[in-house]
C-alpha cells in the first residue's frame, strides 16, 4: 500500500512541475557533500507539510534556512540555475519526507 502511495505522490509531484529524479541529482551534485547526509535522511527530517511551506514564495523559506545552516552553500544557492531547479528538488524532498512514502528510511 505504501508503494502505490509513494507511486501515486510521484505522479502528482511530477504533473506539477517537479521531477524528483532531477532533484535527487541536483541533491547529489550540489548539495550532499556540504550537507553530509545522504538525500532520503535529509528529506525525513520534515514532513511534507514542512517542506511545502519552506518552498512557498519561490523557495525563500528553504533558500534562506539552507544558508543559515550551511554558509558554505549561500553563493551556490543563490544562482539562477539553482533557483531554477527548486521545484525539482522540492519534489525529490517531499518524497522522501517523513510522511511521504517515496522510501523506506526512518525505521522501516
Amino acid at each position: 500500500m505504501r508503494a502505490i502511495l509513494g507511486v501515486l505522490l510521484a505522479l502528482n509531484l511530477y504533473a506539477n512541475g517537479g521531477d524528483y529524479q532531477r532533484g535527487e541529482r541536483l541533491f547529489y551534485t550540489q548539495l550532499a557533500d556540504t550537507i553530509g547526509l545522504n538525500g532520503a535522511d535529509f528529506a525525513y527530517r520534515l514532513t511534507i507539510a514542512e517542506w511545502e511551506k519552506l518552498f512557498e514564495n519561490d523557495g525563500e523559506g528553504f533558500i534562506r534556512a539552507l544558508g543559515d545552516e550551511y554558509p558554505a552553500l549561500k553563493r551556490a544557492i543563490a544562482k539562477q540555475s539553482f533557483i531554477k531547479a527548486l521545484p525539482d528538488l522540492k519534489a525529490f524532498l517531499i518524497l522522501y519526507a517523513k510522511d511521504g512514502g517515496g522510501g523506506f528510511v526512518g525505521g522501516y
